[in-house]
């Protein structure tokens, strides 16, 4: 399984590469330009991702901006439904609107990050 985890936030992105490894190969990114780029380059080598973790609120480029993009991506190079990724909307946004907007998007799940310090220091 190719993995591509899009994320500015370090803590986050640890987080989901120590849980999701052990699926796959995972690819970090850090802004939603990068990320689209990179998923464009896998639709040319025809190594595309099964899974993106897309953040939304990062520099650059927002998440909600390069899953439009992404998709956008997966038409033009005609992707067949079933061979599109999976995307999951990882983010501390909880508001109606933002989840509202990413299943417009058309993404796969939504994802609540937990922000908490305590959480982090359970160890």
């Amino acid at each position: 399984m190719r993995i591509l985890l899009v994320d500015d936030d370090v803590i986050s992105i640890k987080f989901l590469r120590a849980s999701l490894e052990r699926y796959g190969e995972c690819c970090i990114t850090l802004d939603g330009c990068d990320a689209v780029d990179v998923v464009l380059k896998s639709l040319v080598s025809g190594e595309t991702y099964d899974l993106i973790c897309l953040d939304i609120m990062m520099p650059n480029m927002n998440g909600l901006k390069a899953l439009e993009q992404i998709r956008s991506l997966e038409y033009e190079y005609d992707l067949p439904a079933r061979l599109a990724s999976k995307i999951i909307m990882t983010t501390a946004l909880s508001d109606h609107q933002s989840i509202i907007d990413a299943f417009h998007e058309r993404c796969d799940a939504y994802l609540m990050k937990l922000l908490s310090t305590k959480i982090l220091s359970l160890n």
